[in-house]
Formats: structure tokens, C-alpha cells, sequence
């Protein structure tokens, strides 16, 4: 089973009250390392610690934090999936999901998308749902 970062779930400042509980192997960057208040870094070391990045988004153009998290993993070399929220494709994104974890061998898989302002409850149930029907639920 892989572990994941906790962006997706949780991008405001109060950031792990916002992980659900049964995503409870979800870590984030302590908030007491230099530079953590920084979304670029935490970005960066997401990314740089993970084997490979899944983004979730409403659209399907990557801009800001979720296009800086592309470019890091093009940088890093880490395999980058990108997943757009799609009525009722929930199935599909989730073998997507986890088609590619299985091809890239990954342990430590880092969740990332747009702050949880920019799509609400439905990019977080979005995610939610994808994440439990391709890993269980926790």
C-alpha cells in the first residue's frame, strides 16, 4: 500500500483539521521547517520525496501551484499523473489511479491539487472518492 502527502485534501492553513481522519498516513511538511510557509517549497519537497505525484484538479489546464508541482516532477524525474474531475468517471479515475501507482511501483505517492478554495467540496470529494476506490478505504 502506498503512503501519500495530504495536499489535495488539505490546502488552507489549518491544513491537517482538514485531512479526514481515515486518511490518517497523509503527512504534510511540519510546519516548523524553515521556509514550510512557503507553498513552493512544500511543493518542492513533496515531490522531491515522493516516487511519484497524482494531481487532482476541475480542469483540465494546470495553472500556479498545481503547474509548479508538474514542472517539479518533470524536474525530478518522477512520474506525474493528472486527474480532472469528471461527473460519474469515478471508476475510471480510480483505475487510472491505480494502474499507474502499480506501473511505477510506487510506496509514496504525493496527492496534490488546487487549494481546496479553488474547487470547494467537490474537488475534495472528488478526491476522496478516487482515493478510496483505488486504495481502500483507510
Amino acid at each position: 500500500r502506498c503512503e501519500a502527502s495530504a495536499d489535495a485534501l488539505a490546502h488552507d492553513s489549518a491544513a491537517e483539521a482538514l485531512i479526514p481522519a481515515r486518511f490518517d498516513r497523509l503527512k504534510e511538511v511540519p510546519s516548523n521547517v524553515p521556509d514550510a510557509a512557503d507553498y513552493r517549497t512544500r511543493t518542492e519537497w513533496n515531490v522531491r520525496d515522493s516516487d511519484a505525484t497524482v494531481v487532482f484538479s476541475l480542469a483540465s489546464e494546470l495553472t500556479g501551484g498545481t503547474l509548479l508541482t508538474k514542472e517539479l516532477a518533470e524536474k525530478y524525474r518522477k512520474p506525474f499523473l493528472h486527474l480532472v474531475y469528471e461527473r460519474s468517471m469515478y471508476d475510471s479515475k480510480a483505475k487510472q489511479l491505480t494502474e499507474f501507482v502499480q506501473k511505477h511501483r510506487v510506496r509514496n505517492l504525493n496527492v496534490a491539487g488546487p487549494r481546496a478554495s479553488g474547487g470547494g467540496t467537490r474537488l475534495s470529494g472528488f478526491t476522496s472518492v478516487v482515493l478510496d476506490a483505488a486504495f481502500g478505504k483507510y
